[in-house]
């Protein structure tokens, strides 16, 4: 069996993470050109400035949440009004923050950019936005994370 050292799995983690990055955004503008026929400046705006601003705003708003978390339950004293329940419920929106974020840009790109034939084949922004960005994040965040547990 082959056993990774950690400086190595960390690398391994960064390089799919790019690898999915990149592949993950140009499958996407390579599905929307011939889908919508649009050309390619316009569609390397709804896909590649969302998911960049998603992986360095998102993430560093998870960071952030994630900081808060930690300086709270660092103190013994110190007691989150809510309780478990609202701890729980910070720990969910620092997790799924990045998610948001990226449908609510590709929806709001997709209506700025007038992509009439997106709008029609999905009922509407919203449903394009939510699979793209579903999938983009499994890819992403996902194959490097299985990447990790089987090495």
């Amino acid at each position: 069996m082959f056993i990774m050292s950690g400086s190595a799995k960390e690398w391994l983690f960064v390089a799919l993470f790019f690898a999915m990055f990149f592949a993950s955004s140009i499958a996407e503008m390579i599905w929307l050109i011939r889908k919508t026929k649009i050309d390619i400046r316009r569609t390397l705006i709804v896909v590649l400035l969302p998911n960049f601003l998603t992986i360095t705003l998102g993430f560093l708003g998870t960071f952030v949440v994630f900081g808060i978390l930690l300086a709270v339950a660092w103190d013994e004293n110190t007691h989150m009004p809510g309780g478990d329940a609202a701890t729980w419920a910070v720990f969910l929106l620092g997790i799924l923050f990045p998610l948001f974020l990226l449908v609510a840009l590709k929806a709001v790109l997709i209506k700025v950019m007038r992509f009439a034939t997106l709008n029609a084949g999905f009922k509407g922004p919203f449903r394009y936005s939510f699979i793209s960005s579903l999938l983009f994040f499994l890819s992403v965040v996902g194959i490097p994370a299985a990447a990790l547990f089987l090495f």
